[in-house]
């Protein structure tokens, strides 16, 4: 079963920050961050509950191996909604903040998500 994933804007916002980064190092690298973003988010469509939860309800997917970045996100009835993503390095200063908080989400509101494909 494959289901609908959607980013959050700070989400996105990270993975473009990212991948600027990136091309400024190397031209062409940003591109390969941004598709190495595009599978995992395809792996997570494909099996949204097959990966590890860290926080509550929100889950690590890694990206390919060469990157050492990770998508977080939740499991919705209809879509997974990725809330964040993190350099695996700066993980561990994360997990000392409350999920809501890293997430920048109150569960108590109506949340405008952007649809990717």
């Amino acid at each position: 079963m494959t289901s609908r994933v959607e980013f959050t804007r700070r989400a996105l916002d990270e993975i473009e920050d990212a991948a600027a980064r990136y091309e400024i190092q190397q031209t062409g690298l940003g591109e390969a961050f941004v598709e190495a973003a595009r599978e995992t988010a395809k792996r997570i469509a494909a099996h949204p509950k097959a990966f590890q939860v860290v926080v509550e309800d929100i889950r690590r997917a890694n990206f390919p191996r060469r990157w050492p970045w990770s998508l977080f996100y939740v499991v919705r009835p209809d879509r997974s909604v990725v809330i964040a993503t993190l350099s695996q390095r700066l993980e561990t200063v994360a997990r000392t903040q409350s999920s809501a908080e890293r997430a920048g989400v109150r569960r108590d509101m109506n949340i405008d998500y952007i649809h990717t494909q």
